[in-house]
């Protein structure tokens, strides 16, 4: 018996291609469209959700430190000013 050599079929169809072709054929019904899309919608509302969010709260925190640090100062300057007055006050009994 000789064996012969075959040539194989210039197009053979893997698996992804089959694949493929068959789900295409399906026509999805309106249900199944509208999930899809909905769950891809809630994908990038998520993202951008999170984007603002980061954003509001960096420019409330900026906020909050400014506001703080204006009812800090004058605080600050009258426990400096009653330091230095006791500090003179003693200096002055010595």
């Amino acid at each position: 018996m000789s064996s012969l050599r075959r040539n194989p079929p210039r197009f053979v169809p893997t698996l992804t291609q089959v694949v493929e072709t068959a789900s295409v054929s399906v026509a999805p019904d309106v249900e199944q469209l509208v999930q899809l899309v909905l769950k891809q919608i809630d994908a990038r509302l998520e993202l951008r959700l999170r984007e603002v969010t980061e954003l509001l709260v960096q420019e409330q925190l900026q906020n909050l430190r400014l506001s703080l640090g204006a009812e800090m100062e004058p605080l600050v300057r009258q426990s400096v000013a009653q330091a230095m007055s006791a500090q003179e006050n003693q200096n002055e009994m010595k």
